[in-house]
């Protein structure tokens, strides 16, 4: 039986990295709505809290908090990996990806990293650490200018809310409120909306 350790809030939180086996062949960022579509349905059946997330080509970086203990991350990155994989068209083997499993279509590698974050300020450290992620892998000059990052969330929740204290209670929400509130809150971008939501 593992023991449960309560991080914050009831809620145990990871710094989660899942990479990519063949990068030549597939791109996150490319079929990131595939990825999407994938974390939805993850999210639908094993939720978790998505404080930051960022796609670059070839992983993906995440800060989760759920109720359950580290043992139950690989649900839901077995779930995501699946769904995605599943949603790609079929990908001949290559050289040097270890031997596929029944089932397995050697897209991602096996398994993942993951690590608990102990405290309220490691949380923030590793959020900025994903939003600055693009920059250090030479993506981007600056944080703001990749698209597949929760930076773009937190900035339209970050202006809502500013827009909401210098707004007079008239009961009626501005357009631009209302776009804003009407982008998808799940963490991954689509094409049609490159930032993510």
């Amino acid at each position: 039986m593992t023991q449960r350790t309560d991080l914050f809030d009831d809620l145990c939180c990871f710094f989660l990295t899942i990479r990519l086996a063949r990068p030549t062949v597939v791109s996150l960022v490319a079929e990131v709505d595939a990825l999407r579509a994938a974390y939805l349905k993850m999210q639908k059946h094993h939720p978790v809290t998505c404080h930051a997330m960022v796609v670059l080509p070839d992983h993906l970086h995440a800060v989760w908090s759920m109720p359950e203990t580290a043992t139950e991350i690989g649900n839901r990155v077995g779930m995501l990996k699946s769904r995605f994989s599943r949603a790609l068209p079929d990908v001949a083997p290559s050289p040097g990806v270890p031997k596929m499993r029944d089932g397995e279509r050697g897209i991602w590698l096996r398994g993942y990293d993951h690590h608990p974050i102990p405290t309220a300020e490691a949380r923030a450290n590793a959020v900025r650490w994903c939003w600055n992620n693009p920059v250090k892998h030479g993506l981007c000059a600056r944080p703001e200018d990749w698209p597949y990052s929760s930076l773009h969330r937190d900035m339209r929740k970050q202006n809502a809310s500013l827009r909401a204290l210098h707004t007079p209670a008239t009961g009626r929400q501005s357009r631009n409120s209302a776009t804003a509130s009407a982008a998808p809150s799940n963490g991954i971008a689509t094409r049609a909306s490159p930032a993510m939501a």
